[in-house]
């Protein structure tokens, strides 16, 4: 048996990744479940679990059967570290259900920008942001069908997920169904949350055919935005119109 001292404070704490973790005197920094399975000698489901876990992107509900999904560790993990995990579960989903109490969500991922992804109750929060680093993200954990479907999401989340075979090229899909999209967002008087920092390098990219710097959709979108009265808030990463 590999005996060793496995600090989980990083699971009470909800951080976000990469996580450190302190083994036989030693500290360690993981960036994925499959890394950490490896340091501690761990299938890596198990490993993928307690990475989750410790990143706080594991559900309240995930953590029902956690001590049955560790049994092959059982020699690895003592119950102590396993109830420390289960704890920081129970302390995430309390937070939840507090806010749900007040008609608001938030969401588990940790956006790169820093912002915190909590709806409002009494309006549809529209979040942009690029795919590559937030958005698929976003996408995945609300379990959003692809839609064409642009209308108000009150008391939830609004995110542009259109089916894939209706892009043909950044012209044709911001006209069609970007715009429109963002029109209605504008119309309705969204909260609009920035997933991702709107800085030269996502909202610009190099056009290999034509060796020019174009702007990306998520770069369009925030332009877009400032021609239509809006300004960046750089600390709640929010847009808001201009009275």
């Amino acid at each position: 048996m590999h005996a060793f001292d496995f600090n989980l404070e990083c699971v009470l704490a909800i951080i976000t990744t990469p996580i450190r973790v302190f083994i036989d005197g030693e500290n360690h920094t993981t960036q994925t479940g499959k890394e950490l399975a490896k340091l501690l000698d761990i299938p890596e489901a198990d490993g993928d679990l307690l990475f989750n876990a410790a990143s706080g992107l594991t559900s309240a509900k995930g953590g029902i059967n956690l001590t049955n999904k560790l049994a092959s560790s059982a020699n690895k993990l003592t119950q102590k570290e396993i109830e420390q995990i289960k704890n920081g579960l129970a302390a995430n989903q309390a937070k939840n259900e507090s806010l749900a109490g007040k008609g608001i969500q938030e969401l588990n991922h940790k956006a790169t920008s820093g912002a915190f992804l909590t709806t409002d109750p009494n309006k549809t929060t529209t979040i942009l942001g690029t795919y590559i680093d937030d958005t698929q993200y976003i996408i995945k954990e609300l379990n959003l069908e692809k839609s064409t479907n642009f209308g108000a999401r009150k008391g939830g989340f609004n995110l542009l997920n259109t089916p894939d075979e209706l892009y043909k090229n950044p012209t044709q899909f911001w006209n069609e169904y970007n715009k429109p999209w963002l029109d209605n967002v504008i119309k309705r008087g969204d909260n609009i949350i920035l997933a991702t920092k709107p800085i030269d390098t996502k909202l610009y990219r190099l056009n290999t055919d034509t060796g020019l710097k174009e702007l990306t959709g998520f770069g369009r979108e925030y332009h877009y935005l400032l021609e239509n009265g809006y300004k960046y808030n750089s600390k709640t990463n929010q847009m808001y119109k201009v009275k």
